[in-house]
């Protein structure tokens, strides 16, 4: 189930890459995890995945929810605190309130696959 983050109150959904300073082990990312879940329960915002990965020349990417520009802001000024993050920050927003949905998330596709899965036998 993928909630409709518009009527929670949220406008912008944001794709936000970020450069690591460091390799990081699983542990140290996992600790991260952590104090940013606890930091950002009082915030505008919500941290929806933060995860390594590569490409566009960066080597992470944060997925998360904002009530509005102003909190996304808050937001990137906010990681730009921690000091295993690189000052380039680059995002994609997209409008939660646009009425025009191209292909909104959905998992039937998936669901489809995992069915075929269980009928092959794997």
């Amino acid at each position: 189930m993928i909630p409709d983050f518009h009527k929670l109150g949220f406008e912008l959904l944001a794709l936000t890459f970020i450069k690591l300073k460091v390799t990081l082990t699983s542990d140290e990312l996992e600790k991260i995890r952590r104090f940013a879940a606890e930091r950002l329960e009082k915030t505008s915002y919500h941290v929806l995945m933060f995860e390594r990965g590569a490409g566009l020349g960066f080597d992470g990417v944060v997925l998360s929810v904002h009530k509005n520009y102003a909190s996304y802001n808050d937001f990137r000024n906010h990681l730009r605190q921690y000091p295993f993050i690189e000052p380039d920050i680059e995002n994609f927003l997209i409008s939660l309130e646009d009425k025009v949905r191209h292909m909104p998330l959905s998992f039937k596709i998936l669901a489809k696959h995992l069915m075929t899965l269980g009928e092959n036998g794997q």
